[in-house]
């Protein structure tokens, strides 16, 4: 992985249409360190994604990052009265990583590779890099090339942009449903077209050997020439 340009970071069983070129474009603008883009969430859903918990709308200031949390009372102090009573804001990605933040990654993780492993949950990207990504920036620990401490960028999708988590086969179907019956306006239509032949009234897709065109277009439709793109599966 290049640390010489910003690496974009997005869950393997996500499906979506938000548009990852102007997010990378307003993280690079910023100038911040990192990049974690999110979407409002019902409150009752949040036990099976990764949750935020900010201050405020208005300082979008980022205080804790909790994968699948359990504790209801965590969760209420997540909730965004602004965005709903019950709304709280989910990380879907896609995560933007600036090449100061990689070094950061390296010196921590891949010179010492005995710290990346969590000893609980193994190899765990929400505990392992983000929580304390978020935990250096909070104290300076990451710093532009004028030895600046450097910030945080929270972006918050808007409801134009539809987002889905493929994790059971539950919603793989209903994420593919929805594409068929034209929910992902947002898509590359080689993308649509595909699915839309290719999946049944239940939302089961059948695979052949055209399926590869649904990633290859996920990728192209990112038009990020050189920069990294990595696409990360966890259980």
């Amino acid at each position: 992985i290049s640390t010489k340009k910003p690496l974009v970071l997005s869950w393997g069983d996500n499906f979506s249409d938000i548009n990852v070129s102007k997010i990378l474009y307003e993280h690079e603008k910023s100038g911040a360190a990192f990049t974690l883009t999110t979407i409002p969430v019902d409150k009752q859903k949040t036990k099976s994604l990764s949750i935020v918990k900010i201050d405020s709308l208005e300082s979008k200031t980022i205080n804790k990052f909790v994968e699948k949390p359990q504790d209801d009372s965590f969760i209420d102090s997540c909730v965004i009265p602004e965005l709903g009573s019950d709304t709280c804001l989910s990380a879907v990605g896609p995560f933007i990583i600036s090449p100061q933040a990689l070094e950061w990654i390296k010196s921590r993780y891949i010179q010492n590779p005995e710290n990346f492993k969590n000893p609980d949950k193994g190899y765990d990207f929400s505990s392992m890099i983000v929580a304390p990504i978020l935990e250096a920036i909070k104290s300076g620990e990451i710093v532009d090339d004028d030895n600046q401490p450097m910030e945080m960028k929270l972006s918050i999708v808007s409801g134009e942009e539809t987002w889905s988590d493929l994790g059971t086969q539950k919603d793989f179907s209903s994420a593919m449903k929805s594409i068929k019956n034209g929910k992902y306006t947002g898509m590359p239509l080689e993308v649509l077209n595909s699915i839309k032949k290719n999946v049944d009234e239940q939302g089961n897709i059948t695979f052949n050997s055209k399926s590869r065109i649904l990633f290859d277009s996920m990728i192209k439709q990112l038009n990020l020439e050189a920069k990294n793109v990595i696409a990360y599966c966890n259980e």
